[in-house]
């Protein structure tokens, strides 16, 4: 069995506490970690980014991100979810032999009000005021319970 442990790590605020762009904050704040760490981008063997297309407003938002969370050259596993799945599958690539040093970046930035994430959520009705809509997903989400 492989040991891991987090050797550094780093936070930021948020996007509207400051004038510095999302893109800014997370380089600011993977280049903290890394050097917490006492590690470069040179020694990462992999990158675990988090983060939400729909709360980021764009598709394949990480493709956005790569430079900024050390991830360029480097092999990087979007999670969509919270930074607690990508540390869960950090730890798992450490473990199965795959990687020896791994960077978790997570990054929400959270813009958009709730209809229009649902909608950005619902790819064929993208940007279009009709078709399932915010309520209507949290009713059938609540039929579950």
């Amino acid at each position: 069995m492989t040991d891991v442990a987090i050797a550094g790590y780093a936070t930021s605020g948020f996007t509207g506490e400051t004038d510095k762009s999302g893109n800014e904050l997370v380089l600011e704040t993977n280049m903290a970690a890394l050097e917490s760490a006492g590690i470069t981008h040179e020694d990462l063997d992999s990158v675990m980014f988090a983060g939400q297309d729909p709360y980021d407003g764009a598709a394949i938002s990480d493709g956005q991100k790569i430079a900024t969370s050390a991830a360029y050259k480097k092999p990087i596993m979007r999670i969509e979810s919270g930074g607690g799945a990508a540390i869960h599958q950090a730890r798992a690539k450490i473990r199965s032999g795959k990687a020896d040093v791994v960077t978790v970046v997570a990054a929400d930035f959270v813009t958009a009000d709730p209809t229009t994430l649902s909608w950005s959520s619902h790819e064929a009705l993208y940007h279009r005021p009709f078709g399932m809509n915010n309520r209507q997903s949290y009713g059938l989400f609540t039929q579950n319970y």
